[in-house]
């Protein structure tokens, strides 16, 4: 049977130092952290990248996976091979767009996804910052980016990692499978 996980039992795990700084300021300061190797990850949709990754990273290990749905685009969870792309613009400006960071967890024999998501619209890119943020302006932030609103101290009220983290937290999962019966992934690997 399925049990509640135990945040204190858990290591939160990711190669992302940027990443890393966010963890810790939505409430997990306290769960021990480890910068970790990057996971081979499955070209496939969000949820099954997550869940084989959370496989991978074995048991008390938190990963974690960002994809960015954009209307009539092909990008997803192979946003981090299409950054340069989003930063140029491009077909990409104007459109609509959702954030959605993915948590997963191996404990006690299931994994859990914990989801965040946070709607905008992408644009051309303006202030400094890593991965998309300065080219994704999340709805109800008056037309800012993440960048932007970082600088301002206010990314964190828009933020997807965050939704995802809380969450983690409140121990509600989108998602959960008891391990064994997840297939092996035999599918091409993101490259």
């Amino acid at each position: 049977m399925d049990s509640a996980i135990r945040l204190s039992d858990l290591v939160l795990t990711t190669s992302n130092p940027n990443k890393l700084a966010e963890f810790r300021r939505f409430g997990l300061a306290d769960l021990r952290m480890e910068a970790g190797p990057d996971l081979r990850e499955a070209d496939a949709d969000p949820k099954t990248v997550v869940l084989h990754k959370a496989l991978a990273a074995g048991e008390g290990r938190i990963v974690e996976d960002t994809s960015l749905e954009v209307d009539g685009m092909p990008v997803g969870a192979n946003v981090k091979w299409l950054v340069q792309d989003l930063l140029d613009g491009g077909p990409f400006v104007g459109r609509r767009a959702v954030w959605i960071v993915w948590l997963g967890v191996l404990s006690g024999g299931f994994v859990r996804l914990y989801e965040g998501r946070s709607e905008g619209v992408l644009g051309a890119p303006i202030g400094e910052g890593w991965g998309f943020d300065p080219v994704f302006r999340p709805d109800g932030a008056d037309g800012l980016t993440n960048a932007q609103l970082e600088a301002q101290g206010r990314k964190d009220a828009f933020s997807a990692r965050r939704a995802a983290v809380s969450a983690l937290i409140g121990n509600v999962p989108c998602f959960v499978e008891e391990a064994s019966c997840v297939e092996p992934w035999r599918g091409p690997w993101q490259v």
